[in-house]
């Protein structure tokens, strides 16, 4: 249940002599822009709006300011962090992993929702008049674990390297559309 969810409230923009990390608005802002929020809580079905919306905002805000994985919110935890966050506080590491896994585990795993923002992403760039120009990228995701998996060529490494080839669609502006893994490398 949602009992161990403790829910977040948004607050209204307000400012302060110093926001850390306010630059990472540009962020939110693209991702608001793209339809992130609304798809998220469609899927979401209704449940915990400003607690989502939150803890997206801190994720992508981790993300910006470098940060590569959801421990990273723990940078956010300023004097200023809630208002950078548009929250009474800054969320925790392990409620916005609780709430995103939810999240996930709503979305079949999250392909509901990545399905759904892709849909969204190419209609924004189709049109009957034209023909939609899409670019594809491939890339090597090398693997460090003990396990054995394929190998796959690495450009950068200029060798062949156990991993996982990453393709990258974006349109002719280079806004991103979807990303797909493929292990095999064919």
């Amino acid at each position: 249940g949602d009992a161990d969810i403790v829910p977040m409230t948004a607050q209204p923009v307000r400012g302060g002599q110093q926001v850390q990390h306010v630059g990472s608005w540009i962020v939110l802002a693209l991702a608001g822009e793209m339809g992130l929020y609304e798809e998220a809580q469609r899927a979401f079905k209704g449940r915990h709006p400003d607690g989502l919306r939150i803890a997206l905002d801190a994720v992508i805000c981790a993300l910006a300011i470098g940060q590569c994985v959801v421990e990273g919110v723990r940078r956010l935890a300023t004097p200023s962090g809630a208002t950078l966050l548009r929250a009474e506080r800054v969320p925790t590491a392990s409620g916005i992993r609780k709430l995103l896994g939810r999240l996930i585990a709503q979305t079949d795993g999250g392909a509901a929702l990545d399905a759904r923002m892709t849909e969204r992403l190419v209609k924004a760039v189709t049109s009957d008049d034209d023909p939609a120009v899409f670019f594809v990228d491939n890339h090597m995701r090398p693997y460090t674990g003990k396990r054995v998996v394929r190998k796959g060529w690495r450009m950068q490494a200029r060798r062949v390297l156990p991993g996982t080839s990453d393709y990258y669609v974006h349109d002719e502006d280079g806004r991103p559309m979807f990303r797909f893994a493929v292990t095999a490398h064919d």
